[in-house]
């Protein structure tokens, strides 16, 4: 009951609260995903963003992570509050673009880039985004900690002050 993933044309959730502990829905080309949390509800982006930080910067790195539009405020204090360094990339009128990230990833050596798109690239991926390597992720997550994915996003959320 960790977690399902499934390749959908649309992001409906498929599944009813209680029968998982996290979902994903990947859209068709693989590249973005929406993330649902064990009662089916939809996971915010920044959310995501603090949580994989917070998973980074846990093995005493200080990573840098790039965001497609600025992040609310209280996501911006929690990611200065562990160590985390942050840059927008575009406006919240006109979020970067994907090749505008792959870029600018490659070019800051930046570990994390994520926003509202769905898209999470990760620092030495072979492939400048994919939906599963996040997906891999989530699965690490899930497994260090028993707790379903909406327990661990509150615990992360209160600790860091997000509004979710």
């Amino acid at each position: 009951r960790r977690g399902a993933a499934r390749r959908a044309r649309s992001s409906d959730t498929w599944f009813a609260a209680g029968e998982a502990d996290f979902g994903i829905v990947v859209d068709g080309d693989g590249e973005s995903l929406k993330v649902f949390d064990d009662q089916a509800q939809p996971v915010d982006a920044a959310a995501l963003v603090v949580l994989f930080a917070e998973r980074l910067a846990s093995g005493g790195k200080k990573p840098l992570v790039l965001t497609e539009s600025p992040l609310p405020a209280p996501a911006l204090a929690s990611l200065e509050r562990i160590g985390v360094a942050t840059r927008s990339l575009g406006t919240v009128e006109r979020p970067a673009t994907r090749q505008e990230v792959h870029t600018a990833l490659v070019e800051s050596n930046a570990e994390l880039a994520g926003g509202p798109s769905g898209r999470f690239p990760f620092g030495g991926s072979l492939a400048p985004v994919d939906a599963l390597v996040t997906f891999a992720h989530l699965l690490a997550l899930a497994g260090a900690d028993k707790r379903p994915l909406a327990a661990r996003l509150k615990a992360t959320l209160a600790r860091t002050q997000v509004a979710g």
